[in-house]
This record gives C-alpha cells, structure tokens and sequence, in this order.
C-alpha cells in the first residue's frame, strides 16, 4: 500500500485538480479549508502548491495548459470525492490520529487518516475491505500481550432491558475487582450502597439514573436476570451471577485496552463498538429496531483480518418511521 502525507493546503489543491463534484457521503465535506472562501482568501499559497506539484510531477497540464493529476492521484481522488461506502474509525485512546476514514468506489478503497490538529491528512491506498481487516488489526488493535489467545465466535440479540441489565452487571463485576475481593456477584452485594455508588460513577455505557435506579426493583430483576442466563451471558448459581468469561473479564483495567468506534457513515449513520481486551474482542452494536435490539458479538484474539472485518463492516437492520424519512430527505436536500 502506498502512503500520501498532505497539508491541508496540498490536499485542498490536488482535490481542486481532480475536478470531481463531491458527492454527498465524501469526507471532504468536513474538511474547513476545502470551500470557496478559504481558497480565495489563500489563492496566492494555492497556486504555489500546485506549481510544486507540477514540479513533483504529480500535476501535469494538458495542450490547454489545464492542470491535471497524474493517473494514479486521479483515480485516488475520484474514490475520495464520489465514494459508494464511507466508513469512519476512531479510537478512544491518544493517538496522532483524531480519525480515519475508509471511503471504496468500484472495487477501489482509500485510507484517509486526519491528525487531531487537522492540518496532516495521510492517505493509504489501494486497500480493498480484505486488506483494511490486516490494517484494523495491526494499525488500531495492535500486540495484545495475552499468553493463551483462543478460538471462538459468539453472537447474541438482547433486548434492551436485557442490555441495561447486563451493562449494570459487568459495572458491578469490576467494582468487585476493584474493592480487592474475589467475591462473586450476587444478587445481593449489586444492590448495596457501594456498589451502586460505583456503577453511578463509572459505568463505561454511560446509563442514565433511570436505569440503574431499576436495579432495586427485585421484579425487574426477577425478569430479566433468567433471560440472561437462557442466553448463555451469565449464569445462575443460587444467589451467585456469573458473567460469561469475556464480559466478566474484558472491561477490568488494564484487561480493556482501547475502544474503537466503527461508522456507517450514511443517512442512517449506523455504528457500533469494538472493545478491545486481553480476554477478547467484544462488538456492540444498537439497531434502530422497534423494539430496539443491541447485538453482541466475541471474537477470540486468534481470528483471522477477514473474519473480523466481515463482522465489523455488517450492520444491523433499521427500521424508518414517518418522521425519520423526512428527516432523511432534508438532510439529502441540505447537501446539494
């Protein structure tokens, strides 16, 4: 895969060149220098970046003395102006990078990583979905220094009871590592004082009061707590909730190493989360579903770059109603 480091102004410039209409889902859209206000008031610096790229021999001018990209640039640009998919990838941990996007057009793909400064874009290309599962892997997951990495593929729907309950649960595991204990949740030790007070506070799937205040509704538990255990998610012994080995384990600090946020970027922007972790990688995915239905998958740290993009890049279904369509066609209009 070939590199491209570019300024703000250099990628403005070749993007200029290339011609190309930008269509409604290309992340040039979010780019502030890339509008007719800036390039006016900048025009002096903007032709003496296309006249080193002339020198460079990434520009060329035809018969008619009109610049034009070389090949290459200009198949790369088409991708980036008028995508088919735009794919959006941001990590929760400090990075150089503030985000990255994976736009394909016709069989071609191109990385575009953004620094947090957003005046260094970085572009990676040619990728196909086949190789940004070996990127994902190496660029955002990275070594995970874990001795026994296992096989293993496990997927659920929960409703969104059964989420809430489960997110309080795997909360209230950690505040008993933290404590120092070995004790096992139980149904009672989730609803003392302490352990609520720390599933208010450090809940990393950010409830509202609502709903750990459901917690001490011993009919909400009654519920939900067995269809957890159907699932295969926990499992009851008496009073004893035992997580599933990788939810029980993955979100204990340090076993979670980053989070990585995957975006469908469409109308439905539809987007999930992966959870990276010594024990495994954890996908959570909401479905706009009525009822909404939260799809959880495990992927062990053995698999494989395809198996793993294939299970990122698959979202759920989305249901519109009325109001969601409109919205959907004044947002389109808003864009031309």
């Amino acid at each position: 895969m070939a590199y491209l480091v570019l300024s703000r102004r250099e990628i403005a410039a070749l993007s200029l060149v290339c011609g190309k209409k930008l269509n409604t889902l290309s992340p040039m859209h979010r780019m502030d220098a890339f509008n007719s206000r800036s390039i006016k008031s900048d025009l002096k610096s903007m032709t003496e970046t296309m006249n080193q790229f002339i020198e460079d021999g990434a520009i060329w001018r035809n018969a008619e003395g009109v610049p034009k990209l070389i090949r290459e640039l200009q198949g790369v640009f088409t991708v980036i102006h008028t995508p088919d998919k735009v794919i959006r990838i941001k990590k929760a941990s400090k990075e150089p990078f503030s985000e990255h996007y994976y736009v394909h057009k016709n069989e071609i793909g191109v990385i575009i990583s953004i620094n947090k400064e957003e005046d260094c874009y970085t572009l990676g290309y040619p990728i196909t979905e086949s190789s940004l599962g070996t990127w994902i892997m190496d660029e955002m997951i990275g070594e995970i220094p874990e001795k026994d990495k296992k096989e293993m593929r496990v997927s659920w729907n929960l409703e969104n009871e059964e989420f809430e309950l489960l997110a309080l649960l795997i909360t209230g595991q950690n505040y008993q590592y933290y404590r120092g204990t070995n004790q096992i949740l139980s149904r009672n030790n989730i609803l003392d004082e302490a352990t609520l007070a720390y599933i208010r506070e450090h809940n990393i799937f950010h409830p509202n009061q609502e709903i750990i205040n459901k917690l001490e509704n011993q009919a909400y538990m009654n519920q939900w707590l067995p269809s957890l255990d159907d699932k295969g998610l926990i499992r009851l012994d008496g009073d004893l909730i035992i997580l599933h080995s990788v939810l029980g384990d993955g979100f204990i600090n340090p076993r979670l190493k980053d989070i990585i946020e995957i975006t469908e970027m469409s109308p439905f922007m539809r987007g999930k989360q992966l959870y990276v972790t010594e024990a495994g990688l954890i996908i959570i995915e909401p479905c706009m579903t009525n009822p909404m239905v939260w799809k959880i998958g495990i992927e062990g740290l053995k698999t494989t770059p395809k198996t793993l993009i294939d299970r990122l890049l698959q979202f759920g279904p989305v249901e519109i109603n009325k109001t969601f369509k409109e919205a959907i066609k004044t947002g389109l209009n808003n864009h031309q």
